[in-house]
């Protein structure tokens, strides 16, 4: 069997905080209720926010009347409910009760949790965005980095190149005496026809250049 409260407004016995209830009503103010029953007492605690400022009230029906209630705004008081809890009476009389403890939460909370929710997608979309971003370029910089660092290396890296250096250093040189090694060693060739002590003198000193010859690759390495 469903539960339907049919509360007399004549509560809010201020004009001015009954117009402000149906003010709060109309514009869905009520975010929640928390509703319990004991001993035939129903034990009301709600919510209701106005321009996001948040007043907490209760009360207590009996038969349809209202027994006591609460609320710490100013406008409420001892001859008149203010206009929070005239909302809340308001709310509760829309209400279908099935089963208690039974809990209301208002579309508009509903939806502006939905929105809350997508604002935090949406941020921690734009978040990711940019910590893509700022990795991306990070990792742009280092690679940058490195390949400056490698190039440098490379530029300043030395290589043991003496063989082949020597070697191009030997040719060259040994190029360059040629022809004169050539006259050097001509003119004892052709002495050597003339007499046996020229010939072995020729010998010799073609023996002496071929030695010259030959240590001078050591020479030019050294």
């Amino acid at each position: 069997m469903k539960l339907k409260f049919n509360i007399n407004l004549n509560v809010v016995k201020s004009k001015n905080n009954l117009e402000i209830a149906r003010r709060y009503h109309h514009y869905d103010n009520v975010e929640s209720m928390y509703i319990t029953l004991k001993d035939d007492l129903y034990h009301i605690d709600a919510i209701v926010s106005v321009f996001n400022h948040i007043q907490k009230c209760s009360l207590e029906i009996k038969d349809n009347k209202v027994v006591s209630y609460k609320c710490a705004c100013p406008f409420n008081d001892q001859d008149s409910m203010c206009g929070h809890l005239g909302a809340v009476i308001m709310k509760l009389n829309e209400l279908e009760i099935n089963d208690f403890p039974f809990e209301y939460q208002s579309e508009k909370l509903e939806k502006m949790k939905e929105i809350e929710k997508e604002n935090q997608r949406q941020r921690r979309k734009a978040q990711l965005r940019q910590l893509a971003h700022t990795s991306s370029r990070l990792i742009d910089l280092n690679k940058n980095h490195y390949q400056t660092e490698l190039q440098l290396s490379i530029n300043n890296e030395k290589y043991d190149l003496t063989p082949f250096t020597g070697f191009l250093t030997v040719t060259l040189h040994v190029s360059f005496f040629f022809p004169y090694l050539a006259v050097i060693t001509a003119v004892p060739f052709f002495l050597a026809f003339t007499t046996p002590v020229l010939e072995t003198v020729a010998t010799l000193f073609l023996l002496l250049v071929q030695v010259i010859f030959l240590l001078i690759p050591f020479a030019f390495n050294l």
